[in-house]
This record gives structure tokens, sequence and C-alpha cells, in this order.
């Protein structure tokens, strides 16, 4: 029963594996330019920090620490949608 779900497993993984290949082929074809986002940085670091604290996981606590400055260190960056008028 253990075997069958290892050969399970194993390609599941290999499908997966194969779509992300697929996508980033697909992905690399069409260059485009596109501005950082700094928001999302701050917003990860909003998540990760108390998400880091509350599960005791360091590297959670740091990353969600570090994306944090660099939201706010670029702050001036950060990309905001116009509203559209009613």
């Amino acid at each position: 029963m253990a075997d069958n779900r290892l050969i399970i497993y194993g390609l599941i993984g290999a499908g997966v594996l194969v779509l992300l290949l697929l996508f980033i082929v697909l992905r690399a074809r069409e260059p485009q330019k596109r501005e950082t986002d700094y928001r999302v940085f701050f917003i990860l670091g909003i998540v990760w920090f108390p998400l880091g604290i509350t599960m005791d996981n360091s590297v959670f606590f740091i990353l969600g620490l570090v994306y944090m400055v660099i939201g706010l260190a670029n702050y001036d960056k950060w990309a905001r949608k116009e509203k559209k008028e009613q």
C-alpha cells in the first residue's frame, strides 16, 4: 500500500513539474517589462511577520520584516490604481 502512494505522489509531482516548466517556457517567450509594485512587498511582510510569530517560525518572521522594510523604503514607488469615475 505504501508503495502505491509513493508512485502516485511521484506522478503528481512530475506532472506539477512539467506544468511549471511549460509555464516558464511560455512566459519566457513573451518578454514584458513591468514595474515592481513595492506595495505587494509590504503586504507580504504584514502577513508573514505575525505568521512567523504565531507559528514560531523564524523564516517567516525574518522574511516578513525584510519585505516590510523593502516596501516601506520604496513607499514613493507604490503602484496606485486610478479610481474610475462613476
